[in-house]
C-alpha cells in the first residue's frame, strides 16, 4: 500500500478550516440542545450591559453568545429566548415582579414602607443588550437566517407591549405585581430609553387610561414635600441605614438627621421609595410627564382626554399641596433657570438671603418665592450643578423631549390652559388635540 505523506502544515489547515465557527460550511442551529426556557433574573456572569457581548473570545470583561461550536452560549441562550417569544419575556417580566425571584426587599423610610427591587436592571438594562444581541447575530455568518428573523420582529414588538400593558396596575400607573411595586425609575427607563430603541411603542403601553392613572400618582402619592416636611420623622432602622449609607458618602451629599428626624429638600418626588433624598428624580417624574403629553397633547385638566384629568378630580388639599409644590419649582428652577440660563434661588445665611450665583431674587416683587435652606447637606455649587442638569435634560435638546407636558402642567396649576405647543411636530401624534401642523402654532396665548 502506498502511503501518502500530508504536511503538518496542510493538516493544520484543514483541521483549523472545518472547526472554525465562521466558516460558511459551519451553520448549524444554534440554540442549545435540549434547552427549555425558566424564567430567572439572569444567568450568572451577566450584568446587563450592552458592551459586555460578543461573539466569540475571551476578551477580559466580555461574555461570548456563541461558543466555538456555533450554539448558544448561556448567556446567548438567555437573550434569544428573551428576544426570541414574547411569551418568555412576559414570563421574565412576571418573574422580575414576583415575590419569589428573590429581588425584592423590605424597605422602610420617613416616606414609604413596602416593598422595592434590590436591583433594576434585570428589566431597564434588558434593551441595549438586546439590541447588542441583535447586533452580533446580524454580522455572525454561522447562524441560519430564520435564526436572526425570529429576533425581536413585529409579532415580538406587540407581544412585549401586551406583557407590559399587564403589569401596569390600573389605580396607580406603575408597574406592579401583588404587593410588589416599581417606583418612578422604572417607569422612567421604560418610557424614556432604551425600549423605544426595540420598537416599543409608549402609546400602546401606557394607554390614556394607565397614563392618566400614573400622572395622578406622580403629583399626589409620592410626598409632595414643601417647607413644613423637610424635617420628617425617622424610624430606629431608617436611622440606622443612613448611618451606614453615610458612612460610604464620597462625592455625594450625605443625608442630614437631626433629633431623629430626617432633613428632605429639593421639590417634588424627592425621597420616595428611596433612602435618601434624589434630586434625580424631580425631573424624573417630569420627564415622565412630558413624554406622555407627547402621545396625548390634551392641556385642559377638565377634558377626560388630558392625562391630567385623574389629577384633576383629586381632593381639593392634595391638588393644593401640589399646586405649591410646583411653584416652588417653577420659581427655584424650570422656567426660571429656561428663561434666564442660570439658577433663581439663594442661601439663607443669619436670617438673610445671601448673594448667591445665578440670577438673584428680588424678594420685594416675588414675596412667595422659596428660597434655598442653606445647610452642609448640599452646598450652593451642587445646587447649581444639579439645575443645570435638570434643565438640560428637560429642555436643552428638543430631540430629547418636549417641554410642553411641563409647561401645560405649570399653566393649569395657574388656572390657565397651555395651548402654545412649539415643540417639533415629529414628536407629536397626529389626531389628536392640541397639536400643530407643520409649521404652525395655534394663537400663542395661554388661554
Amino acid at each position: 500500500m502506498t502511503h501518502i505523506r500530508i504536511p503538518a502544515a496542510l493538516t493544520a489547515l484543514v483541521v483549523a478550516a472545518l472547526l472554525a465557527p465562521h466558516s460558511g460550511a459551519a451553520v448549524v442551529d444554534p440554540v442549545r440542545p435540549g434547552h427549555s426556557f425558566r424564567p430567572t433574573l439572569a444567568p450568572d456572569g451577566f450584568t446587563g450591559k450592552r458592551g459586555d457581548l460578543l461573539v466569540l473570545g475571551s476578551e477580559k470583561g466580555k461574555v461570548p453568545i456563541l461558543d466555538a461550536a456555533g450554539r448558544f452560549t448561556v448567556v446567548g441562550q438567555y437573550l434569544y429566548d428573551l428576544t426570541s417569544d414574547p411569551a418568555n419575556m412576559a414570563a421574565h417580566l412576571r418573574h422580575a415582579m414576583s415575590g419569589g425571584s428573590g429581588n425584592w426587599e423590605a424597605i422602610e423610610t420617613p416616606l414609604y414602607r413596602g416593598t422595592a427591587m434590590k436591583n433594576y436592571s434585570v428589566v431597564h438594562r434588558l434593551p441595549r443588550c438586546f439590541n447588542r444581541f441583535r447586533e452580533l447575530l446580524k454580522d455572525a455568518p454561522e447562524v441560519p437566517a430564520e435564526t436572526k428573523a425570529r429576533v425581536m420582529g413585529d409579532g415580538w414588538v406587540a407581544g412585549v407591549e401586551a406583557a407590559f400593558g399587564d403589569l401596569i396596575d390600573a389605580d396607580t400607573g406603575l408597574l406592579a405585581s401583588g404587593e410588589n411595586s416599581a417606583d418612578m425609575a422604572l417607569v422612567f427607563h421604560l418610557l424614556r430609553t432604551g425600549f423605544g430603541s426595540c420598537g416599543l411603542r409608549p402609546e400602546r403601553i401606557y394607554t390614556l387610561s394607565r397614563a392618566q392613572a400614573l400622572v395622578r400618582t406622580i403629583l399626589t402619592a409620592p410626598h409632595v414635600l414643601n417647607a413644613e416636611d423637610q424635617w420628617l420623622g425617622a424610624t430606629p432602622a431608617y436611622l440606622a441605614g443612613v448611618e451606614k449609607q453615610n458612612a460610604g458618602t464620597k462625592n455625594e451629599a450625605p443625608t442630614l438627621v437631626k433629633d431623629g428626624k430626617v432633613f428632605f429638600t429639593g421639590g417634588l418626588f424627592i425621597g420616595w421609595k428611596g433612602a435618601r433624598p434624589s434630586l434625580h428624580g424631580t425631573w424624573d417624574g417630569l420627564a415622565i410627564v412630558n413624554t406622555l403629553f407627547k402621545h396625548y397633547p390634551e392641556p385642559d385638566s377638565a377634558s377626560d382626554r388630558s392625562i391630567f384629568h385623574l389629577w384633576h378630580k383629586a381632593a381639593a388639599e392634595r391638588r393644593e399641596h401640589t399646586r405649591k409644590a410646583m411653584f416652588t419649582l417653577r420659581k427655584r428652577l424650570w422656567l426660571d433657570y429656561e428663561q434666564k440660563r442660570g439658577p433663581s434661588y439663594r442661601h439663607i445665611v443669619g436670617g438673610k438671603a445671601s448673594a448667591g450665583e445665578g440670577v438673584p431674587i428680588d424678594l420685594t416683587k416675588a414675596p412667595d418665592v422659596p428660597v434655598l435652606l442653606d445647610h452642609a447637606g448640599y452646598s450652593r455649587k451642587e445646587m447649581a450643578l444639579w439645575a443645570a442638569g435638570c434643565w438640560e435634560e428637560m429642555f436643552g435638546s428638543p430631540k430629547r423631549n418636549t417641554n410642553d407636558g411641563v409647561r401645560a402642567l405649570l399653566a393649569i396649576l395657574e388656572g390657565r390652559v397651555h395651548r402654545d405647543v412649539k415643540a417639533p411636530t415629529e414628536l407629536q401624534k397626529a389626531g389628536t388635540s392640541g397639536v400643530a401642523k407643520p409649521g404652525e402654532t395655534d394663537d400663542g396665548r395661554d388661554e
